[in-house]
């Protein structure tokens, strides 16, 4: 029979979740099981709770036990971008996986935040980046992505704020090699990426 929000998980219903620490806060389940209610597909979506030091026995256990697929959340980015073999072009250069899609036994590693946020600017926002100056907060999570979709845009002069002691400088050859200056502003000091045709 088949599964829905009515008759409950089946047999054959698809598996997929978000893996984090903690995720007991994250909306993902609920906004993805209603979408799949909604669609009438038999796919459910669930909670994966991972400290880091179970982060590489989990992802191991993920095409053994089925599942489609998982979104990877805070503090798993990182460290998941350098677990996985098979990684598309924005999660190498990000080095950030933020999606996970199970094929037999492959996990293959994606980082929809810079297409994301691009769409968002350009469809939702219908803004035009192009030759504009932006100011990221913050130096972790999706800013990398923000600070990708950007860059190819034609976007001017970028800053990023940083809370704090911020981490080591954040990936300038996301934006420098493409000939964009990037400021990092940090509570102590600044570090300064110059764009390669700057004199």
């Amino acid at each position: 029979m088949r599964a829905s929000a009515e008759t409950g998980i089946g047999g054959a219903t698809h598996v997929a979740g978000i893996v984090g620490w903690p995720v007991e806060h994250s909306l993902s389940p609920a906004i993805h099981n209603a979408a799949f209610a909604a669609a009438g597909l038999d796919w459910a979506y669930v909670p994966l709770p991972v400290p880091p030091e179970g982060l590489s026995a989990a992802l191991a256990g993920l095409a053994p036990l089925g599942f489609r697929g998982v979104n990877v959340t805070m503090p798993h980015k990182t460290e998941t971008a350098a677990l996985l073999e098979e990684l598309s072009d924005d999660a190498r250069l990000l080095r950030a996986v933020n999606t996970i899609v199970v094929r037999g036994d492959v996990l293959e590693g994606h980082n929809t935040d810079a297409p994301g946020f691009e769409r968002f600017l350009r469809r939702d926002l219908g803004f035009d980046p192009a030759g504009a100056a932006a100011l990221i907060y913050g130096v972790g999570g999706a800013a990398p992505g923000c600070a990708h979709a950007h860059a190819p845009a034609g976007g001017g002069r970028r800053t990023r704020a940083a809370r704090g002691e911020a981490p080591a400088a954040p990936r300038p050859s996301l934006v420098v090699a493409r000939g964009v200056p990037l400021v990092v502003v940090r509570a102590r000091g600044m570090w300064r990426a110059r764009s390669p045709t700057s004199s």
